[in-house]
């Protein structure tokens, strides 16, 4: 017989954003490509979650005037590691940009429950 103990995080200090169940130890990078376009193109922005527990499915996105993000195509590998599942989740978004000039496309956080830890990270 298997018993599992499952139980929520705390709320207390709970970051904003956080969804309930990620849970895990993640590190978050990314990458756009071109870094300059034409007014009114795209560029494309890849992100790699890595880590070991329950990744997010989606991650929420900036808004920002001007700045269009579109579904991103999402690819994934997962396994197994000892007691946990590991591995990395790619997110593969077309950015569309209708202002001139540098534009600041946001940041994007991921906060989660880290259980050796005990405790919150972003």
């Amino acid at each position: 017989m298997l018993n599992v103990d499952v139980s929520e995080p705390p709320t207390a200090n709970r970051p904003a954003g956080y969804q309930v169940g990620d849970v895990g130890d993640f590190s978050l990078s990314a990458t756009v490509t071109p870094r300059t376009i034409t007014q009114g193109g795209a560029v494309g922005v890849t992100l790699e979650l890595r880590g070991t527990g329950n990744m997010p499915a989606q991650l929420p996105v900036p808004v920002l005037p001007g700045v269009e993000w579109l579904e991103p195509e999402v690819h994934e590998k997962l396994a197994p590691d000892g007691d946990r599942i590991a591995g990395r989740r790619t997110f593969a978004y077309v950015v569309r940009l209708r202002e001139a000039g540098v534009v600041d496309l946001g940041a994007f956080q991921v906060p989660y429950w880290d259980p050796d830890r005990k405790a919150y990270d972003v």
